[in-house]
């Protein structure tokens, strides 16, 4: 068996993966893209190495994982943007598996990076003060006023 260099699973991935067996949107497909675009400029600046010389046993846990913490540390993305990245490596690895199963435990260690925690947006309720404002814009009796009242 031929292993399949990193090249033609990333061209593999977008051209025969995404677009034809998964018919993931194109602004999915966008997202991925940058996503590697991304990852492959990190692998040039930080680990030297050149986007046409990655291979596969580039892409390990270590460095997924330091990518992504670049993403938040050294380019200030939120923790939601940051995992939003990471959905593009898994589901290349979920691919690359099928080609190189040679590689399955790296493969599966990438795919086993938990998200990052996302601080959650408190829900603000109205006051029962708010309540009587919005009341009191309603015409007497009318439906709104009835819908309102109900609801709180």
């Amino acid at each position: 068996m031929i292993a399949v260099g990193f090249a033609a699973l990333v061209e593999g991935f977008f051209c025969e993966w995404l677009a034809g067996a998964k018919r993931v949107s194109e602004h999915t497909i966008a997202s991925y893209r940058d996503a590697f675009a991304l990852f492959l400029r990190w692998m040039s600046d930080e680990r030297g190495v050149e986007p046409c010389d990655v291979e596969l046993e580039d892409v390990t846990r270590e460095n997924v994982t330091a990518f992504l913490a670049d993403l938040v540390e050294g380019r200030g993305c939120s923790p939601k943007t940051a995992n939003c990245r990471p959905a593009a490596i898994k589901s290349f690895c979920a691919y690359a598996s099928y080609r190189r199963p040679d590689r399955l435990e790296q493969l599966r260690a990438v795919r086993d990076i938990p998200q990052r925690k996302e601080r959650r947006r408190e829900v603000d309720y109205l006051t029962p003060e708010e309540v009587g404002w919005l009341v009191e814009t309603c015409p007497p009796g009318s439906a709104s006023e009835l819908l309102i009242m109900m609801l709180y």
